[in-house]
């Protein structure tokens, strides 16, 4: 369950799943999502490709970039990411990670074309 907490400090909304408390906070805004981008550049090569399958538990989530939620609401875009990785790891170190992105952008595309395939999968969830 998504819940919403306010900061009392500055009044920003923050993001977290209910039962991951100790999870970093997901918060919605441009500036987080660039600090989140800066702090994953470093892991964005072979740290990436090694480790990104492997839950190492809620507080340990550096081998992941942790940015879907920024691209997904287009805080952040697919090309000011791959930019930003690239400034920081060769092509092919972060191959794997190029990958990923274009994969989701793929995929994302693939189900706007076909939009009943979305409504057609959850409907048999509940059957």
């Amino acid at each position: 369950m998504i819940e919403f907490l306010i900061n009392p400090s500055n009044s920003m909304r923050v993001i977290k799943l209910r039962g991951y408390m100790n999870s970093p906070a997901i918060i919605p805004t441009r500036e987080a999502g660039l600090e989140r981008l800066k702090a994953f550049l470093p892991s964005a090569g072979k740290e990436y490709a090694a480790l990104r399958n492997y839950d190492l538990g809620p507080e340990n989530h550096l081998s992941v970039s942790m940015l879907s939620p920024y691209i997904r609401h287009r805080v952040l875009t697919e090309t000011e990411v791959l930019k930003s990785v690239l400034s920081s790891q060769s092509q092919k170190s972060a191959e794997k990670f190029i990958q990923e992105i274009f994969w989701r952008t793929y995929w994302k595309g693939w189900l706007e074309m076909r939009p009943t395939v979305w409504a057609e999968y959850c409907s048999n969830l509940n059957k």
